[in-house]
């Protein structure tokens, strides 16, 4: 098993340059753990003062279902490729969930661990499965379908926007 923490403390930047998305959307927080096409750990801090907290239900804050959904996505996403980050390696672009569960809240203070494993990849797409634990307590879990992309694909894409 490769145990790798790249200065976890200090990769959000990386991560954000790696996955193209940026705070407030990045919502994963640190990279704990990461074996290349087998299993990758984050983690999520649980901030009260996160912007969610401070309008999804005002007087009880809750993290969004949608938002444990992305968190847990952008975690699957780190499995193809993710190499402290070279212009040429592979995304993977969210297509759909096929599965989804939602099995406790997650409320302020904690930390949201993610652990997401592949179902099945092949050369273009790929079948990831994420859990979500606060503690030793399942707060989620979903399976996820991914399209793998590269930048040319971005450049080629024929569609108006």
């Amino acid at each position: 098993m490769t145990k790798r923490s790249h200065n976890s403390r200090g990769n959000k930047k990386k991560l954000a340059q790696y996955l193209g998305i940026e705070p407030p959307f990045l919502i994963i927080d640190e990279l704990i753990h990461h074996q290349f096409e087998k299993r990758v750990e984050s983690l999520v801090y649980l901030d009260p003062s996160k912007w969610f907290f401070q309008c999804h239900f005002v007087n009880n804050p809750l993290m969004p279902g949608h938002l444990i959904s992305e968190a847990m996505i952008q975690t699957a996403s780190l499995l193809i490729g993710w190499e402290e980050k070279s212009k040429k390696e592979p995304h993977s672009l969210y297509v759909t969930s096929s599965k989804t569960s939602f099995l406790k809240f997650v409320k302020p203070g904690g930390i949201m661990r993610i652990v997401a494993k592949p179902v099945k990849i092949i050369s273009f797409a790929a079948i990831f499965s994420a859990k979500a634990y606060v503690g030793k307590n399942k707060v989620a879990d979903g399976e996820f379908i991914s399209r793998i992309i590269n930048e040319k694909h971005f450049k080629n894409d024929k569609r108006k926007r």
